[in-house]
């Protein structure tokens, strides 16, 4: 019922600033994720400019695009759903315009250095790039966040599984370690750091260490992560990443955070929490019902974007150190 209201109430504010002044948007990635975003923006009344593209050569250099300045300068924001490898490029493209904001795909970028290099340029651009994270904005998660809010608990341990059978011959971009960036660590392992990092305030982590499966994927050189587990510590606790693209037994992803008194407090990607103590559960919520769409449009209104660009400063350090983890081992 709280999330029918929520519902009805945040479309009657976004309806009520449509009649007043009309957004519009492109999207670029003509994907399942991009024709997914760009119906859910079509859905709530934006309307919707058109497919584009730049293209790219082998070296990765710009060789043609159907976007014009006039096309950019005549809408309100871009959906940038592309394979990962193209997300660096296409931003600092972007960010010569101005009062442009960008709704990007998760993972932002592939690399700590990309990042570092994007984190240079026109910072009143870097402020209206919001990352997609949906899990985010799922009503389960942020119940959760306001649960740990009103508790006084401390974290001893934190550990999140996500394991899947999935047929890795399927044409994805996710399954091309050369756009994805590496694999089910940066695809999924994004998720779950951007998770982390929206309900802890990270004051310092350290990476312990870390364990990789790799196979070469249909192509010659394209050797994919296809699961790992890190063992970490965030602040003054542990925290352990479990992930599989070949596991057996199908496990939706859940986050269990432990708590000094022995007691458990679990996250479930499908919409449910429970609280575990002394072998009894209960359920404390379930619903994943996701406002991001909403809460981006009315944040473009507002003029700011608080999910923005510097989120990801601890998510690409984190992966960038489990990489360098593994080869120092």
């Amino acid at each position: 019922v709280q999330d029918y209201i929520e519902r009805y109430t945040v479309k009657k504010k976004i309806k009520f600033h449509l009649n007043k002044r009309q957004l519009s948007f492109i999207t670029i990635g003509k994907g399942v994720m991009g024709k997914l975003h760009t119906q859910n923006f079509i859905n709530l009344g934006i309307k919707f400019n058109g497919y584009y593209n730049l293209s790219y050569n082998s070296n990765n250099k710009r060789v043609s695009s159907n976007l014009s300045q006039d096309i950019i300068k005549n809408i309100d924001f871009i959906v940038l759903s592309t394979p990962n490898k193209y997300h660096y490029e296409y931003l600092k493209f972007f960010s010569d315009f101005k009062n442009i904001y960008v709704f990007v795909d998760k993972p932002l970028v592939i690399s700590r250095d990309e990042y570092l290099n994007l984190s240079k340029i026109n910072k009143n651009f870097l402020n209206k790039i919001f990352l997609a994270f949906n899990l985010n904005f799922q009503s389960n998660f942020i119940f959760l966040k306001k649960y740990f809010s009103d508790k006084n608990k401390n974290i001893v341990k934190v550990k999140s599984v996500w394991h899947r059978n999935i047929d890795l011959n399927i044409k994805n971009s996710a399954h091309n370690a050369l756009l994805s960036g590496g694999g089910v660590l940066i695809d999924w392992g994004s998720h779950i750091l951007g998770l982390i990092s929206d309900i802890i305030e990270i004051k310092s982590f350290e990476i312990i260490d870390t364990s990789f499966n790799q196979k070469i994927i249909n192509e010659e050189n394209n050797i994919l992560e296809t699961s790992c587990e890190i063992n970490s510590k965030i602040n003054s606790f542990v925290f352990e990443i479990d992930l599989s693209w070949e596991s057996s037994v199908s496990t939706p992803l859940k986050i269990d955070f432990y708590f000094d008194d022995k007691s458990i407090i679990r996250w479930h990607k499908n919409g449910l929490i429970e609280y575990l103590n002394n072998n009894k559960r209960k359920s404390l919520y379930n619903s994943k019902y996701s406002s991001i769409y909403h809460y981006f449009i009315l944040n473009i209104f507002k003029n700011e974007i608080s999910n923005s660009f510097s989120k990801y400063d601890f998510i690409s350090n984190f992966i960038d150190l489990s990489y360098k983890r593994l080869i120092k081992t």
